[in-house]
């Protein structure tokens, strides 16, 4: 295939005589439209882009899927749907069944948690790693278990002076 005329430097660049004019009659020439089965002006001569041919979705497989969805909507069992719903009561039911003092006092325990957690994060960036039993990452996931990881913390992860 012969270079077509462009204005585009790399061609120019690549193909020097990509500047000469050519004749309407030769390939490349002015009549010639862009077209997406032919090489555009932007294309390196020589590579062609061959699109994948389009094919028009029939009828019969649309009419199949609609049937299909009509069919798998139609053996929806609304007794599982039920028996979820049941079930999401019952906790609802349960959690209103907790005293108010109750509810107070796992709130205490839960910020308590939090606090301990924090300390530890808050001990653990701003100590020295040579303080630190064993390298600083590995007490991260540590602290992270409710309660007990705070306190293997600060039990086995410091290193105190005796």
């Amino acid at each position: 295939m012969s270079p077509r005329p462009t204005s585009s430097c790399c061609v120019k660049r690549l193909h020097p005589d990509a500047s000469r004019p050519r004749p309407a009659s030769e390939p490349g020439g002015p009549e010639r439209s862009a077209s997406p089965t032919e090489p555009s002006d932007y294309t390196i001569p020589g590579l062609r882009w061959n699109p994948p041919p389009r094919t028009a979705p029939s009828k019969e497989i649309d009419m199949a899927k609609i049937d299909m969805a009509k069919t798998n909507n139609a053996k929806l069992d609304t007794t599982k749907v039920k028996e979820v719903l049941a079930q999401g009561v019952k906790v609802v039911a349960e959690v209103k069944a907790v005293s108010a003092g109750a509810k107070v006092g796992l709130a205490v325990v839960g910020v308590l948690q939090v606090v301990f957690a924090f300390l530890a994060f808050w001990d653990l960036a701003r100590r020295d790693a040579d303080e630190v039993v064993g390298p600083k990452p590995v007490w991260i996931p540590v602290i992270l278990v409710n309660w007990i990881g705070p306190a293997a913390y600060y039990l086995f992860g410091i290193r105190h002076q005796r």
